[in-house]
């Protein structure tokens, strides 16, 4: 009987600690608010064809393109992975290009970021009538 009590005991124990979670709070929160890794919130009314990735120009900040544009877009990209890793600036850059690009974006400007994510105006070059 001691033996059964003891196993119970010892069994009821590991059941009890495997149910633990190992991640911190913080990581986990992290993780769950940026489910959706990157996104395009779009303000122009209407749809531009989409563009190759590679031609899409991302302006540093303090600069601003000589051609008149308009606005087409915002594009935000999570600064970590699902896994909670942290992604370099070079994945970054890749992904606002991508998101412009899918949207019909020649550009991206006034790249922001803050703790969790990277943001920038996705824009489309107008042609002037001459």
């Amino acid at each position: 009987m001691k033996k059964f009590c003891l196993f119970f005991s010892i069994t009821l124990m590991m059941l009890a600690t495997g149910c633990t979670s190992t991640y911190p709070t913080k990581s986990r929160s992290l993780m769950t608010s940026m489910r959706t890794q990157e996104k395009v919130i779009t303000v122009a009314k209407e749809k531009f064809p989409a563009k190759d990735p590679i031609q899409v120009v991302l302006y540093k900040e303090g600069e601003a393109p000589v051609k008149p544009y308009k606005i087409i877009g915002v594009g935000v990209v999570a600064k970590y992975n699902n896994g909670g890793i942290k992604r370099q600036k070079a994945i970054i850059q890749d992904k606002l290009r991508g998101l412009a690009g899918s949207v019909g974006g020649d550009a991206v400007i006034e790249i922001v970021q803050d703790e969790q994510a990277v943001k920038g105006n996705i824009i489309s070059f107008q042609r002037v009538l001459s």
